[in-house]
């Protein structure tokens, strides 16, 4: 944002008023506004798991990411159409990687009995580092959103003589 102060002195023309800019995030759509929030959208609760892992055949870090989207899933078992970002982010809140998928939920969600959940996987080549991973779920014909914040840590499998995870 620009702002600009002027008085008006003699020889000086005002400066012509131009119109407001619009933040990026503002025409965003809400999945994007659920990333890119100070705080996580909890109108649909979201569970996560992240994990690093190395890749096998290329040796370089990749995140697996699955997230919880059994509150989506209807009763009657309607099939339920889902899209899901996925930001990683710096110490510094900037962008390292982003990944984006769509899913359809066919599950039924029993009326009673303990929650029920529906896990959907992801995978995010990462480097070694200290990262934010944000999620988002949407379900666009019902007009739901939620996001769920987590950190990690990708180790630098290169040095490490052995290394597990999971």
């Amino acid at each position: 944002a620009h702002v600009a102060a002027q008085r008006l002195y003699d020889g000086l023309a005002p400066r012509p008023a131009r119109a407001a800019e619009v933040p990026a995030a503002a025409k965003a759509g809400p999945l994007e506004n659920a990333l890119t929030g100070l705080m996580p959208r909890d109108e649909v609760p979201l569970a996560p798991a992240v994990t690093p892992f190395v890749n096998p055949e290329s040796g370089t870090p990749v995140v697996r990411i699955s997230v919880d989207v059994g509150a989506f899933v209807r009763t009657d078992g309607a099939p339920v159409p889902l899209d899901i970002a996925i930001l990683a982010v710096d110490s510094a809140g900037k962008q390292v990687a982003s990944a984006r998928q769509t899913s359809t939920a066919t599950a039924r969600r029993p009326e009673s009995g303990p929650p029920f959940t529906l896990d959907v996987q992801s995978l995010l080549p990462l480097p070694p580092g200290e990262f934010g991973i944000r999620v988002g779920v949407s379900d666009p014909g019902a007009g739901k959103v939620g996001s769920v914040f987590s950190d990690i840590t990708v180790p630098n499998y290169a040095d490490a003589p052995l290394a597990l995870s999971g």
